[in-house]
């Protein structure tokens, strides 16, 4: 079992060593370094057996100082050597970490929708950088201590061999020995290791929580409450840590006593064999040292399969995000409607983001250019989850959706987005200017297009009161722009890129009575050559659409008069029975 799960983790690490390709040159330098270093080590147990048997006991001055000149050499050697592997890891390291990082933050947005939010739910994006992080060093540190190892057992081993073969197989029997307590110690923390690791990031996204709500923890006086959540989930991770740190002491005890017994019988035989004179002094202290020279690799390479093991969790967590199918962005019909869409269809939709939950039940219904389409239903009903299947979010369970008579799901999704706008609830501002806000999405507009947009929704006399107009920075917590006014600059955006449908979200939910009606008449505008989708609660948003559609416990009805009576939100849980009574044959 415990060899089967070794195997697991280096056929799992060996996916992640195509990101070394175009470091051939820098690989092969290391190993060079590592030559040379192993090489200056070999000599320098030399240069002691012959300080120890050859110029101490004679007294040989010019050999006491030709030896201690060289093993300066030796010794500065060895630290510009060190200097040398420890810049070219770090530049090596770096170039992978960024290679990895830029391949997994691209699979993941390539990701579908659903799979994204799951993870987000699920406190899995946090863990991204630590795994990243924990797979590149992985990859760097892997060919360079191997390489260290097999060169200096080569060497030293050969060069023990001749000076004491006993001394030296005895040497060989202790080695497995000390690499298998190193391994089995591995394998007993990996669960709580594992443990430690989840819990710590579940910490980490329960603070980041926190803080996402932290208005509505001060106005509701929530912060002792609050506290109290996080320092229960510490506690647990104390626990953790603690329940880790009482195995992980446990084991090393067991682990030293394995380790230390065979290598304390070698040093004892070591020097039984100069008591008996069948060793000279030299070759005891080389040998000893040579001991310790090619014990330090092998603990060094036991130490990269302890590092593996723990690290193979990182490597699942990156293996299912590299591994998974992506979404069907670019291959697939392309859409390429002159003008942009004319008419949008579902038929028969059911989707369920549980199974056992169905948000959309048998959802039919027809979207055509130059006409405004108003959507109104109780919370919860299934209008952004009607929105999101649209703009090819999701996947409809059952049913298709054809754009332009042709199956969305044969259709390059990237070319369809092109001609989709969606407006969402939540506002939403990129990192960087107003303009660069504005024009998001939209590369092939200008300033002179993001003017137009903002003015006409309503937001232009505010961005040039901004300290330095459209040329202000913003960030996704700014507090330079209310909610209304970070509202009105994705209309504007929505507006810059137009397509041939454009999807509202309640646009006017953050608006005065005054921006809200400028707002609505703007987008009426472009509902005469564009398919445009209005989700409102508002009864009054429902003036001048041309159609009215009620959605209500994932069922849509699409034959309601526009004209037929709205008065308040209250009432928006009894639309679908009032729409009875209303509708249009």
């Amino acid at each position: 079992m415990r060899l089967a799960e070794l195997y697991d983790s280096f056929r799992l690490f060996a996916g992640f060593l195509k990101f070394l390709r175009g470091h051939r040159g820098k690989l092969i330098f290391l190993c060079g370094v590592s030559v040379l270093s192993t090489l200056a080590g070999v000599i320098s147990p030399l240069v002691l057996k012959m300080l120890v048997d050859d110029a101490v006991p004679h007294r040989n001055w010019n050999l006491f100082w030709i030896i201690a000149l060289g093993y300066c050499g030796i010794s500065l050697i060895l630290q510009a050597v060190g200097l040398c592997q420890g810049y070219f890891s770090l530049r090596m390291d770096q170039s992978v970490r960024s290679r990895l990082t830029a391949t997994y933050m691209a699979r993941l947005l390539r990701s579908p929708y659903g799979r994204i939010r799951t993870m987000q739910e699920g406190a899995h994006l946090y863990r991204a950088v630590s795994d990243v992080g924990n797979v590149s060093s992985m990859i760097t540190s892997f060919f360079t201590d191997l390489f260290a190892t097999a060169i200096s057992l080569v060497t030293a081993v050969g060069i023990m061999m001749h000076m004491d073969w006993q001394i030296t197989m005895i040497f060989l029997a202790y080695i497995p020995l000390a690499i298998g307590a190193r391994l089995w110690t591995s394998f007993k923390l990996r669960p709580l290791q594992k443990e430690l690791r989840d819990d710590s990031e579940r910490l980490n996204a329960d603070l980041a929580d926190i803080f996402s709500i932290v208005k509505l923890i001060k106005t509701s006086g929530s912060e002792t409450r609050e506290v109290g959540h996080y320092l229960r989930s510490l506690r647990r991770n104390i626990q953790v840590r603690f329940r880790l740190w009482r195995k992980e002491t446990a084991l090393n005890q067991v682990r030293s006593v394995m380790e230390s017994g065979p290598s304390m019988f070698l040093q004892w035989w070591i020097w039984f064999s100069v008591m008996r004179g069948v060793t000279s002094l030299g070759t005891a202290m080389a040998i000893a040292w040579y001991f310790s020279m090619v014990v330090r690799p092998f603990m060094q390479a036991a130490a990269s399969v302890q590092r593996l093991i723990a690290g193979s969790i990182s490597c699942e967590r990156l293996k299912e995000i590299l591994g998974a199918p992506g979404e069907n962005l670019h291959s697939g019909l392309h859409c390429a409607s002159t003008g942009g869409l004319r008419r949008v269809v579902m038929r028969g939709v059911c989707f369920a983001y549980k199974s056992d939950q169905p948000v959309l039940q048998d959802v039919s219904c027809e979207l055509r250019r130059g006409g405004l389409v108003v959507v109104m239903g109780p919370s919860g009903s299934g209008k952004t989850t009607l929105a999101s299947l649209l703009c090819g979010l999701y996947a409809p369970d059952s049913g298709e959706i054809l754009a332009d008579g042709l199956p969305l799901r044969s259709l390059s999704l990237a070319s369809f987005r092109k001609q989709v706008c969606v407006v969402p609830q939540e506002c939403m501002v990129i990192r960087g200017s107003v303009l660069d806000n504005i024009l998001y999405g939209s590369r092939h507009r200008g300033r002179d297009d993001a003017v137009r947009a903002a003015m006409s929704a309503r937001i232009h006399e505010r961005i040039l009161r901004l300290p330095e107009g459209y040329d202000t920075e913003l960030c996704p917590g700014d507090k330079e722009l209310s909610s209304g006014e970070k509202q009105r600059l994705q209309i504007a955006r929505a507006f810059v890129k137009g397509g041939g449908m454009m999807i509202f979200d309640e646009p006017c939910a953050n608006l005065d009575p005054d921006n809200a009606r400028q707002v609505m008449d703007a987008i009426r505008h472009y509902a005469r050559d564009r398919i445009v989708l209005l989700i409102t609660h508002h009864a009054e948003n429902i003036q001048d659409s041309d159609e009215l559609w009620i959605m209500d416990n994932g069922r849509l009805r699409t034959d309601v008069s526009p004209g037929f009576p709205v008065h308040s939100d209250a009432e928006n849980s009894g639309l679908l029975e009032v729409a009875d009574g209303c509708g249009t044959s």
